[in-house]
């Protein structure tokens, strides 16, 4: 499915008679999909790709049997193991799942202390 950005949220329906949408779109209507086919532990992230982008990114990701699988339907084909993926990667500030939501407190997003302080300290 191509990709093409909304300022929006599209709703699954949007998406899938478009037959396009951006990461929020795409994974909204895959969350949505997986939760009509009876899949249960998956849940929509909205977060960073990588720690240093200035903007969200958004993925599903789906505990099974097997393991959690990350799945993003913009960047990636396939299903990955989450457990597999660097750490300074798919790093989660949102979740939903089954009407709840939550906010992930993330390490790696964090500045140390002594990092912050030494940059307040130099700008003075």
């Amino acid at each position: 499915m191509p990709y093409r950005y909304s300022s929006r949220w599209k709703t699954p329906a949007e998406v899938n008679s478009e037959m396009m949408g951006d990461c929020k779109g795409k994974a909204v209507a895959l969350y949505e999909k997986l939760q009509a086919n009876g899949a249960r532990d998956a849940r929509l992230i909205i977060g960073k790709l990588r720690a240093r982008d200035r903007r969200t990114h958004a993925w599903v990701e789906w505990e099974t049997g097997q393991g959690t699988f990350l799945l993003d339907p913009t960047l990636n084909w396939t299903a990955t193991r989450a457990e597999r993926q660097d750490k300074s990667t798919y790093i989660p500030l949102y979740a939903y799942e089954s009407g709840h939501k939550y906010r992930a407190l993330n390490p790696a997003l964090m500045i140390p202390q002594d990092s912050w302080s030494h940059q307040v300290a130099s700008r003075e």
